[in-house]
């Protein structure tokens, strides 16, 4: 099947965002030229036109749609893999052509590895980021389905680390199969730095007395006269909530913060199921190779506001958009200030619906965390 068939079909949703952004509306899955400076370098940086800023305490959305009725649309990121997802799925329409068509991409069987798993196979880097990126793209059609309002109303969306991709591809930066093969060469370039760098990810929670820059000095100080170790990393690699972290490093720092944690305040370990120190330094070499898919990609103004990982708020240009998903691989993910921002309203203002659109409901339980008057309007996509 045409790349250009089955985007125009299935992720044409930027279409259906009337009121948004004062561009003329046309089906961006089907653009093929590429902004940039110079057209006769397909080696030069993305670059496009700016588009209005947003703020936190502006409503932007269809107009004459009440702000209860609105949505943001957020996409998961990696560690929400599971053997079995897709198969809540497939009993809506066209979704099976999404994980048929990432295969024909990715040159392998995207859904039986999701199906089926082995495990071992799907949380590896290099299968768990295309699989979640594929799985969320195809709860958008179930989305629509089960909330047909949701997407034709949305005022705003992010993704979690790779899900920002999925943000993206959904506010139609990206056609479907320009944002699978990106998440394609990020992961594979992360698998190989993990590789050769064995490091981790541990989910930290806070007592009010917690020292976490403690920590993290004492594990690289440990790595550096236990192990001989030159410029050892350990940093926060996500804030998630108040008094809840991930941390990242090499792998010998972790394995010191789950043994030695209570010492600096901090009530519980649980190392995340991921196979690298994702959002640290050790991602730079990572970084430089997706820098190069993305100066050869169409990168398009997006149709809603797509809050960044690294920036909070939208990004201002198409270019800031390129240079932010690549720091997003080496720096923290800012979730929980993204969330606070997205749901932070006046008292005499009603939330908007929410929707978790991809695998698990780790989202959703982080919002509740930040926000329980947004969550009581939370739903997720079953997948």
């Amino acid at each position: 099947m045409a790349s250009t068939a089955i985007s125009r079909r299935l992720f044409c949703a930027a279409c259906r965002f009337p009121g948004i952004f004062n561009s003329t509306k046309r089906c961006l899955a089907t653009e093929t030229s590429v902004p940039s400076n110079d057209s006769s370098s397909a080696e030069s940086k993305p670059t496009g036109p700016q588009y209005e800023a947003h703020t936190d305490f502006v409503y932007r959305g269809p107009e004459g749609v009440d702000p209860a009725d609105t949505s943001y649309i957020l996409f998961p990121g990696q560690a929400s893999q599971f053997v079995g997802m897709g198969s809540k799925l497939l009993q809506f329409p066209r979704t099976k052509e999404v994980f048929e068509h990432a295969s024909e991409v990715l040159k392998y069987d995207l859904l039986k590895l999701c199906l089926s798993g082995p495990e071992r196979k799907l949380a590896l880097t290099q299968f768990s980021q295309p699989a979640i990126f594929v799985t969320s793209m195809a709860a958008l059609l179930a989305l629509e389905e089960l909330h047909p309002d949701a997407v034709p109303r949305c005022i705003g969306t992010a993704g979690f680390s790779v899900g920002e991709f999925a943000a993206y591809t959904f506010a139609g930066t990206f056609t479907f199969e320009e944002g699978l093969r990106l998440v394609q060469v990020r992961a594979q370039a992360m698998q190989s730095v993990s590789d050769q760098i064995p490091g981790g990810m541990t989910t930290c929670l806070l007592t009010a007395d917690a020292d976490i820059g403690k920590a993290m000095k004492a594990a690289r100080d440990h790595c550096q006269t236990k192990h001989a170790m030159i410029r050892p990393v350990c940093n926060v690699a996500s804030h998630l909530y108040a008094r809840c972290v991930v941390l990242a490093g090499h792998r010998e720092a972790m394995q010191y913060i789950q043994q030695h944690h209570k010492d600096f305040g901090i009530a519980s370990c649980k190392p995340l199921e991921v196979s690298g120190a994702f959002h640290t330094d050790l991602m730079y070499p990572a970084a430089k190779t997706l820098t190069r898919a993305l100066n050869k990609c169409t990168i398009r103004v997006p149709r809603i506001p797509v809050y960044s990982n690294v920036a909070v708020k939208p990004p201002r240009t198409v270019e800031s958009i390129a240079k932010l998903l690549v720091k997003q691989m080496h720096s923290s993910v800012k979730w929980h200030q993204i969330v606070t921002s997205l749901t932070r309203r006046r008292s005499d203002t009603p939330q908007p619906n929410v929707y978790e659109v991809g695998p698990g409901q780790q989202l959703g339980y982080i919002l509740q965390k930040i926000n329980n008057k947004a969550y009581a309007k939370y739903a997720n996509v079953p997948v």
